[in-house]
This record gives structure tokens, sequence and C-alpha cells, in this order.
């Protein structure tokens, strides 16, 4: 499992569920709009039922279904954000924005290592982050 994943699943046991919303939601006001349908499209296709339901592609929306949903069935996320084709691109760049949070720093215990990051900044895409 590499580093980023960790984090995220270590963001996932610590964090209060309120907190991983708001989480959630500082990473998906971060997605385009086109990632956020594609979200909002998987978060509509696997609800269980209208309280994991997005009502539509706003990112708090988004943080409310991902969250329960993710809470309900841990690791929800990463098998519903990958595309046709099996990629997880769009899971890995959520994940990269959940643990750049600044609020994800309070629930890890290991420091985002800056190498992640590529050295160079990355470019925001989470394909730095050894995925």
């Amino acid at each position: 499992m590499n580093a980023a994943r960790q984090q995220y699943d270590e963001l996932l046991s610590n964090a209060p569920p309120e907190a991983l919303e708001q989480i959630h939601q500082d990473a998906f006001e971060k997605l385009s709009p086109q990632e956020r349908e594609e979200a909002f499209d998987a978060l509509v296709e696997h609800a269980t039922g209208p309280d994991t339901k997005p009502a539509d592609s706003s990112p708090a929306e988004l943080a409310k279904a991902a969250t329960r949903q993710e809470l309900d069935e841990p690791g929800a996320l990463d098998r519903y954000f990958r595309d046709r084709e099996g990629q997880d691109s769009l899971f890995r760049t959520f994940v990269a924005y959940a643990i750049g949070s600044e609020l994800a720093f309070a629930y890890l215990t290991v420091p985002i290592d800056p190498d992640l990051w590529g050295g160079d900044g990355g470019d925001g895409d989470g394909a730095d982050l050894g995925f």
C-alpha cells in the first residue's frame, strides 16, 4: 500500500465523522466541475439509501454522501471512483486533496512527506503521490 493511501486510511480511522466530512468537502472543492460530476455519478450509483445519496454535485452534498458511504463501507470511494477501465485517477486526485487539507493534519500521526509531492511541487493531479 502506498503512503498517500495509508494516510487517507489513517484519516478514516482517526477523524470524527464531522471532521472527515469537512476534509472531504475541502477535497471536493478543489476538484474540477467535471471531476465533481464524475464523483456525483459514482456516489449516486452506489448509494444505499437517501442518506448516502447526494442531492447534487456541490462539494457539501458530495462530502456528506462520500463520508457516509466511506464510514458504512471502508474503501468504498476507492472502488467507486475508478473509471470503466479500472483507472483510479479521480480517487488519486481526491486523496491528494484530502490528505493535504489543513484539517487533515490534526488527524495524521505521521506528517506528510514533502517528497510525496515529487519535489517539484507536483501538478495537483495526485500522480506525484506514489500511486
